[in-house]
């Protein structure tokens, strides 16, 4: 009812607005109004449009669009329109258009700016064209623009995922050389490149640096990315240190933190290790996950502690923590290795009623174990699998799953409960020292003690507290 009619700046805003949240339909029909009102849309109102589909990840129609404004003769690209199709070339894929429009840009005699060389430096990063990366930096330099922290630390963050780690110090001196002060993504970013190579002195001069000249408190992700670095060099004293250093400094380890130092003791197999880091997480109060429990169970596996992993396995299935295929495979293994073949039977079947499916290593795991354990009659079954008589380590799974190895042993898969499996998860577990496994072959019992330190395993599971 007013005589007021929209002009090129209400469109433009319009359809910048709804290129801003990435409607790239409404966007279009905005243009379209533009023109049946009599007014054609200009530069702004492309950009806009290109912003729309940058936000989608829509390669072709930014394409499309582009190709659009270069054959108008309403108007013309400019530095904003290049820097767009820059970074949706980056965040695209279409790292080889990169340089196409590079050399239209410079044709149309256009000067890049600071976005357009951030844009080209994540094109050549996402691509892996880390020397391109570095050059980039110098051309820039020859160019009279000094790098932005923001391009230094894209820089920092490529050549480390790359491998480059000799050269992450490097630029992150350089950096400073010029004038740009370094901030904690910096530090983090450098001192995960000295954990991927192993450089503990390296990293540790960067904790200090960053604390004493730049006043930049470590934060949890700085601490665990010195852990690696320890965990690399297998120093696992100086990794406990380093969750010492954390406490002293008042932050608190997350549990991403202490699965970096389950995986190191996993490393050197090192339980008294990761028993006193188990410690810390119930001291601290954290809930363990099934990263975390695995991880524990790793280092079991490493040191060959058997009585341990089934102590910890009741644990996690107490704590309402569901195991998966690699707890089963784990624990099945050491169970193996130990000659403790009904028990690796009972995991089995403890297994499936939680309806996972075995892998192809738990199958064979179960085929030793039925083998060796003195249960082969079960081979002798008509539906046990002709491959398995002749290769007891590999056979086909379905019909593994189909056949009475159970019914040998006393156990019926239908049923969520029973003797042997009970205590392998039940609240009954006592592991004892000493314990043996028998089997009987030729009418003679024979006996099989474990090789492990039992009054070692009595002294662990004393640290981890047995299940009452």
């Amino acid at each position: 009812d007013t005589d007021i009619k929209a002009d090129r700046i209400v469109f433009n805003a319009y359809v910048a607005a709804l290129g801003a949240l990435g409607n790239t339909t409404a966007a279009r029909e905005g243009m379209e109004e533009m023109r049946q009102t009599g007014i054609q849309p200009d530069i702004i109102t492309y950009n806009s449009l290109l912003n729309a589909y940058e936000r989608r990840g829509d390669v072709d129609a930014s394409f499309s669009v582009f190709k659009e404004i270069r054959l108008s003769d309403e108007v013309t690209a400019d530095l904003v329109t290049y820097n767009t199709m820059l970074s949706i070339c980056a965040s695209g894929g279409a790292w080889g258009s990169a340089g196409m429009v590079m050399e239209i840009l410079r044709s149309e005699g256009l000067e890049p700016d600071m976005r357009t060389y951030s844009a080209l430096m994540r094109v050549y990063l996402n691509s892996g064209q880390q020397r391109k990366a570095v050059g980039l930096i110098r051309q820039m330099q020859r160019s009279g623009f000094q790098p932005s922290r923001s391009i230094y630390n894209s820089l920092l963050i490529g050549i480390t995922s790359s491998g480059y780690h000799q050269f992450a110090v490097q630029f992150k001196d350089e950096m400073i050389q010029n004038g740009v002060d370094p901030d904690e993504v910096t530090y983090n970013t450098v001192i995960d490149s000295c954990a991927r190579s192993g450089d503990i002195e390296s990293a540790n001069k960067a904790i200090e640096e960053m604390e004493s000249v730049y006043g930049i408190i470590p934060n949890c992700i700085t601490f665990t990315s010195l852990m690696k670095t320890y965990r690399r060099a297998e120093d696992i004293e100086g990794l406990m240190d380093v969750l010492d250093r954390m406490q002293m400094a008042g932050i608190t380890p997350d549990l991403q933190t202490f699965t970096v130092a389950l995986s190191a003791c996993a490393d050197t197999g090192n339980l008294r290790a990761a028993v006193r880091v188990v410690r810390r997480i119930e001291k601290l109060g954290l809930t363990a996950n099934i990263f975390t429990y695995n991880s524990f169970l790793m280092v079991c596996a490493r040191s060959r502690r058997w009585r341990v992993a089934l102590t910890t396995y009741q644990r996690m299935k107490r704590s309402g923590i569901e195991p998966n295929l690699i707890t089963y495979d784990l624990l099945m293994r050491m169970c193996n290795t130990a000659k403790q073949w009904a028990r690796t039977v009972e995991l089995f079947e403890q297994m499936r009623i939680c309806e996972i499916e075995p892998s192809e290593a738990a199958f064979s795991l179960l085929i030793e174990a039925v083998t060796k354990g003195g249960f082969t009659s079960a081979l002798d079954k008509p539906s046990f699998p002709a491959s398995a008589r002749s290769n007891v380590a590999l056979a086909d799974r379905s019909a593994i799953s189909r056949s009475p190895i159970f019914g040998q042993i006393g156990q019926d898969p239908r049923r969520e409960e029973s003797t042997n499996v009970g205590n392998l998860s039940g609240e009954n577990l006592r592991p004892s020292t000493g314990s043996v496994n028998s089997r009987t072959m030729n009418g003679r019992t024979t006996r099989n003690r474990d090789n492990s330190d039992d009054e070692d395993d009595e002294y662990l599971l004393g640290l981890l507290g047995r299940p009452t």
